[in-house]
C-alpha cells in the first residue's frame, strides 16, 4: 500500500530534486568553462606555431632560391611523417568536435527543454556550427 504524503512534503520533494539538478548543472557548467579556457588557450597556442612554421617556410623558400638547394630525401620523408600525424590529429578533432557539440546540444535540450534552445539560438551558435560542418 503506498503511503499518503501531504502537498507540502510533496512540494519539498520536488525542490530536493531541482537542487540536485541545479547542482549538477552547476558542475557540468563549471567543467565546460574550464573546457573552453583551456581550448581558448590551445587556440593561442595552435595560432603561435601556425606563425612560427609559415616564418620557417619563408625563410627555408627565401634561402633555397638565394643558395639553390635542395631538400634532402630524409627531409622530406620526415615532413611527410608529420604531415600525416597532423592529417590523423585534425581528423581526430574534428570528429571530436562533431560529438561533443552534438552532445551539448542534447545536454541543452534536456536541461532547458527543446523550446526553450530553439527561441534562444543565437547568431554565434549559428556560426559555430557553419564552422564544425556538421
Amino acid at each position: 500500500m503506498a503511503a499518503v504524503q501531504s502537498q507540502s512534503d510533496l512540494l519539498l520533494l520536488e525542490a530536493d530534486f531541482l537542487q540536485a539538478q541545479s547542482q549538477m548543472v552547476q558542475c557540468l557548467s563549471n567543467d565546460i568553462h574550464f573546457a573552453a579556457k583551456v581550448l581558448d588557450f590551445k587556440v593561442y597556442d595552435i595560432d603561435g606555431r601556425i606563425a612560427n612554421l609559415r616564418k620557417a617556410a619563408w625563410e627555408a623558400r627565401t634561402k633555397s632560391r638565394c643558395d639553390g638547394d635542395t631538400a634532402v630525401d630524409g627531409q622530406n620523408k620526415d615532413y611527410e611523417r608529420r604531415l600525416k600525424g597532423v592529417w590523423k590529429n585534425t581528423t581526430t578533432l574534428v570528429e571530436t568536435a562533431q560529438q561533443v557539440k552534438s552532445e551539448l546540444k542534447a545536454l541543452t535540450e534536456v536541461v532547458c527543454g527543446r523550446q526553450e534552445v530553439i527561441e534562444t539560438s543565437t547568431p554565434r551558435e549559428d556560426s559555430t556550427e557553419k564552422n564544425i560542418n556538421i
